[in-house]
């Protein structure tokens, strides 16, 4: 005589309980990188915005206004040094901090002269 059974094992369903689990730390772990690659990508966009506006207003002045400096916005210190020559250069390093280390960008851009 045959006996048929319906249901799930306990040991089905412990295996299936250790997959889901498995795939969920994997989802926390994704996400959790996600966040950090998001927060690194915002901050080198503003590095990069703050760099592009001091450019774009070296440009606005001309050249015999340019002189160097630095201006600290949204925890990004920018600092620029300008040589004069045929064309004046500036020359722009940002600071920015994440949580685990300070990160460095440089930039440089060209005035022409009159």
């Amino acid at each position: 005589m045959r006996i048929e059974r319906s249901g799930l094992t306990l040991i089905e369903v412990v295996v299936a309980i250790l997959l889901f689990s498995t795939g969920a730390l994997g989802l926390a772990a994704a996400s959790a990188v996600i966040t950090r690659q998001m927060t690194s990508s915002l901050l080198r966009s503003r590095s990069a915005s703050l760099a592009r506006e001091t450019a774009e207003k070296a440009h606005a002045a001309g050249c015999s206004r340019l002189s160097s400096g630095q201006e600290d916005r949204d925890g990004i210190r920018a600092t620029w040094t300008v040589s004069q020559g045929p064309a004046a250069t500036l020359d722009m390093n940002v600071q920015r901090s994440t949580r685990t280390a300070v990160r460095f960008d440089h930039f440089v851009s060209a005035v022409a002269c009159d």
